[in-house]
């Protein structure tokens, strides 16, 4: 089982595996890789991670723009037309920030922030591209010594202690390291006696002071509950409905509230 703080220099492989290295460095990364596969394998990590990410948002710019918009921007016209013009074009890019996130008109957010809609997409993500993963699902293996959450709690800079499922029949099979928005982040997943699988994802680099009430989403079957409070964001995504989805949300939530 990979434990990822034996990988030297992971914030290095994070920025090589999002192309945000220099051409030096990017270099000297994949020389390392050609003789450290725990590392190579770390990157793919990475990668799949990224693309399953930009699946869930890729089908969003193809649904039809709702008409309630259409007639927002017809509205936003002005006689003058320079005047028209120079509104008009930061209203566009609203629209278009607001593709992956939940649609902004006149300063107004319909739907989930952005910040909120990248929370949601990674929980995602993380289900899609692990919950199935029957050879290494999780890095770290939660065998009861509390190695797990002290590793978490370091990286994320948070308190951190691993909610408790057994009254809903799970129980935890570990974690990975995962990525946020500009830093590191945290699954756990968890497993019922049936082979169900549920993926609880944690973020501390939300926008300072955000508050999220718990929203549901699905996604090809597949549910995420999501929530933020301050810094730290939440989500928990598996193939059920929305009923057992919450519950299970919510005894997470109680449990990290407490921490």
């Amino acid at each position: 089982m990979t434990n990822s703080p034996e990988i030297k220099n992971v914030d290095e492989l994070m920025a090589f595996a999002d192309g945000q290295l220099d051409p030096v460095r990017a270099a000297d990364v994949e020389r390392r890789l050609a003789r450290d596969p725990e590392a190579r394998r770390y990157v793919e990590d990475i990668r799949r991670q990224n693309e399953a990410v930009r699946r869930t948002f890729d089908a969003v710019p193809a649904e039809p723009m709702p008409m309630r918009l259409l007639e927002a921007v017809r509205k936003d016209r002005r006689p003058v037309v320079r005047e028209g013009v120079r509104k008009l074009v930061p209203l566009a890019a609203s629209l278009f920030v607001g593709i992956a996130a939940g649609w902004t008109i006149n300063g107004a957010t319909v739907g989930a922030s952005t910040a909120e809609a990248d929370l949601r997409g990674r929980t995602l993500a993380a289900f899609d591209v692990y919950a199935a993963e029957p050879n290494r699902p999780v890095e770290i293996a939660a065998d009861g010594t509390g190695e797990m959450e002290t590793w978490f709690s370091n990286r994320l800079d948070m308190r951190f202690s691993l909610p408790r499922l057994g009254d809903l029949g799970f129980h935890p099979i570990g974690g990975r390291l995962m990525i946020g928005s500009k830093g590191p982040a945290a699954m756990l997943m968890y497993e019922n006696d049936e082979g169900e699988r549920i993926v609880v994802y944690v973020r501390n680099d939300m926008p300072p002071q955000t508050r999220a009430a718990p929203a549901f989403t699905e996604k090809d079957g597949v549910g995420v509950m999501y929530w933020a409070d301050g810094t730290r964001g939440f989500g928990v995504s598996a193939r059920m409905d929305r009923e057992r989805l919450s519950a299970i949300a919510q005894l997470v939530k109680v449990q990290f509230s407490e921490t």
